[in-house]
């Protein structure tokens, strides 16, 4: 019979998330459309089994089985479907302990948006955050040695916790119409490093404000440099979204213009820790010729810089 030992929040589990992230990224890299950090190690401050779920968003469902032997070659179990139709489910072991699951669904599947939206949720709601946190330890505290009692205990919080999200968040996250046209995370990735240098940053304060801004995508997020003052610091902290796109030129014949482009959601930032990294990125991306400007980084202290930690990323390619 499985445990159900719940322990303290622990910050290296993002890390263990980042790590096998990178894994799956190079492994199904023609498939990804995203790959997110789902279930309670996910939520900062909340006690969790130690178990890191992986929710893989990918382009085509029926593409992943050739992948088994590959999975499995990196110490997965492959468990096909295991009871939810469309999906793909994997399991992984280190040291006779669960230590990964990965979920794998095709893009727009709304199990998607229901553990994104509970995460969102739990981490935007403090009443729901100590609700869900308290019944998981009076869980584990009773049926430790029996993880499905453990399970059928929090069921009816999270049923309540999914009911208020969808309602609250019924507008986000809603799927491209034209799946066809649809780009994966590696096809985005390019349109934003090689095809685009300006995008523009949409958030709502007293009015909804959009403004052109240089980027650099580094690590998995997005950065932007800024003053130290301006109506951009007025999106700090709160959600945000930035959009590129790359022009292909007008087919009068099809009476369109063609593109690429890709919008990006997240939490804008202050990035204080790798200020002066993302600086000398941005020099060497828009300015290599001047390379005489590092210098006067560490000086400069008239200039802060914004991250956008990639939380959802989707592109399209409109082409005839």
């Amino acid at each position: 019979m499985k445990k159900a030992e719940v322990s303290a929040y622990d910050p290296n589990w993002i890390k263990l998330f980042e790590a096998e992230r990178n894994v799956f990224f190079e492994l199904l890299s023609k498939e990804i459309i995203n790959i997110f950090h789902i279930g309670s190690t996910s939520i900062p401050n909340m006690c969790a089994k130690p178990i890191i779920d992986l929710l893989i968003e990918v382009k085509d469902i029926s593409n992943i089985d050739q992948y088994q032997t590959q999975c499995e070659a990196l110490g997965y179990t492959y468990l096909g479907e295991y009871g939810i139709p469309n999906r793909r489910y994997l399991e992984k072991e280190i040291d006779g302990l669960p230590q990964y699951h990965i979920h794998i669904f095709p893009y727009g599947d709304p199990e998607i948006k229901k553990h994104l939206h509970f995460k969102r949720y739990v981490i935007e709601h403090h009443e729901a955050f100590i609700a869900y946190r308290d019944t998981k330890i009076e869980g584990a505290d009773h049926f430790k040695n029996d993880r499905e009692k453990y399970q059928e205990h929090k069921s009816k919080i999270i049923q309540e916790i999914n009911e208020k999200a969808a309602s609250l968040y019924q507008n986000s996250l809603t799927p491209m119409r034209k799946t066809k046209k649809l780009l994966t995370y590696f096809e985005c990735v390019e349109i934003l490093t090689s095809k685009t240098h300006y995008g523009t940053l949409s958030f709502y304060t007293d009015i909804p404000y959009l403004l052109p801004l240089n980027h650099l995508y580094y690590d998995h997020a997005l950065y932007f440099h800024s003053g130290m003052s301006g109506y951009k610091q007025k999106g700090l902290h709160q959600p945000v979204c930035f959009n590129v796109v790359c022009d292909l030129g007008i087919n009068e014949a099809a009476t369109t213009n063609n593109f690429e482009s890709v919008m990006v959601y997240g939490i804008l930032e202050e990035e204080t820790e790798n200020r002066e990294l993302i600086l000398n990125k941005l020099i060497d991306r828009y300015t290599p010729s001047r390379q005489d400007y590092k210098a006067s980084i560490p000086l400069n202290k008239g200039c802060k810089v914004f991250k956008l930690k990639i939380e959802y990323m989707v592109g399209k390619k409109h082409f005839h």
